[in-house]
């Protein structure tokens, strides 16, 4: 078993294996999770572009979804990143998420 079979093992125990069929939306503090596990997923099969099969990669990944490879590099090694770019990864892999503000 490779780092990222590992780590999609751990994140599925977590959330439980079928958090994302179960739900059409899942909350925003699962959100971090979920996407590493869809990235994990991009990274490693092949996506047919441009009418070729290419294999997933933080570059093909950050031109795909318009946030820095680097960023997506720290975000899957663990690092946090901000909401904007987790938005932006979540509408790259149609994940919905439920953001909810209180009033104070």
């Amino acid at each position: 078993m490779d780092a990222i079979e590992k780590r999609d093992a751990s994140i599925e125990n977590k959330l439980g294996a079928n958090v994302l069929l179960e739900f059409d939306a899942i909350g925003v503090d699962q959100l971090e999770a979920v996407l590493r596990l869809r990235m994990a997923d991009f990274l490693i099969n092949r996506q047919e572009i441009d009418g070729r099969m290419r294999k997933g990669s933080f570059n093909l990944l950050s031109e795909m979804a318009d946030v820095s490879s680097s960023y997506l590099h720290q975000f899957f090694k663990g690092k946090s990143i901000c909401i904007t770019n987790m938005n932006k990864l979540a509408n790259h892999f149609n994940v919905k998420y439920i953001v909810i503000n209180f009033p104070v």
